[in-house]
């Protein structure tokens, strides 16, 4: 989400085929660790019943939203009700995604845990960023959230990021200083 929102912000074209959509972290990080040939696989679009995560989105209230398939990957399209706008805006989008220059946000929320958090740190050569529950010295790219649900995750990472996390700084440090930008980055870990 932190995408949509930020083109937006800047009133810039969406250039992400996954704005408007989620992932649970599982898929999220199997679909990083492999972007290319996922955004090359056919879209499959079934119905949130049809999800193997279909009892969280019915919990959730989002049993009417459609969800893609790649292989085994899924995503949730929250913003599309119509399955042929969300697979256009999909198809337009993959299109325009510039390779050079490529930045990864994850959320501790949506089934995260520590192993997935250890996996997302691990992917190389772009830049990323990580909200997380609590502080975590042991990482370079995460800034905690103070908007926890009940389960201890992450709650909203959509509204208030931009309250903890300096997103102009971020997008705006090339990816060969990006470790210099999260050594000035001194505030990011105060809240728990």
């Amino acid at each position: 989400m932190l995408g949509g929102v930020t083109y937006e912000w800047f009133g810039l074209e969406k250039l992400s085929p996954t704005v408007g959509s989620y992932f649970f972290a599982e898929d999220y990080i199997r679909f990083l660790k492999n972007i290319r040939n996922y955004l090359s696989m056919d879209l499959r679009i079934v119905s949130a019943k049809e999800s193997r995560h279909s009892n969280i989105l019915f919990k959730k209230g989002q049993g009417s939203v459609p969800v893609v398939i790649l292989g085994d990957v899924e995503i949730v399209f929250l913003h599309y009700k119509d399955p042929i706008v969300a697979k256009e805006k999909w198809m337009r989008r993959v299109e325009r995604i510039n390779w050079n220059n490529l930045a990864y946000k994850f959320s501790y929320m949506n089934g995260c845990n520590d192993s997935l958090l250890d996996e997302f740190e691990s992917i190389q050569c772009v830049k990323k960023c990580c909200f997380v529950n609590r502080a975590t010295p042991q990482y370079q790219d995460t800034v905690v959230m103070p908007f926890l649900d009940k389960d201890g995750q992450i709650g909203d990472d959509t509204f208030y990021w931009n309250r903890h996390f300096d997103v102009v700084g971020f997008f705006n440090t090339p990816l060969e200083r990006i470790q210099e930008y999260w050594e000035t980055q001194t505030e990011r870990n105060l809240y728990k």
